[in-house]
């Protein structure tokens, strides 16, 4: 049987521990790579194949800190930023 690996995960705020975070924007693949040419659209798409292909972000609710509480795992990043 194949491993499972969670390519997104949720994490509370990292100063406060409050899971409920207030939307501010998703930044999806293809703003990311026209925004910074450096970054190829398919090398952000290959390793998020069937997940959440964009990054969100949010404030606090309970203390206004502004993070990512869904955020690409240590795998999907590292395939991401490979040269």
């Amino acid at each position: 049987m194949a491993e499972t690996v969670t390519k997104v995960f949720n994490r509370p705020c990292p100063l406060c521990g409050t899971a409920d975070p207030e939307l501010i924007m998703k930044l999806t693949a293809e703003l990311i790579c026209q925004t910074n040419p450096t970054y190829h659209l398919q090398t952000f798409q290959d390793p998020l194949r069937g997940e959440e292909e964009y990054l969100i972000y949010g404030r606090c609710r309970g203390c206004g800190m502004v993070y990512c509480p869904h955020s690409w795992s240590e795998e999907v990043l590292r395939k991401t930023y490979e040269l």
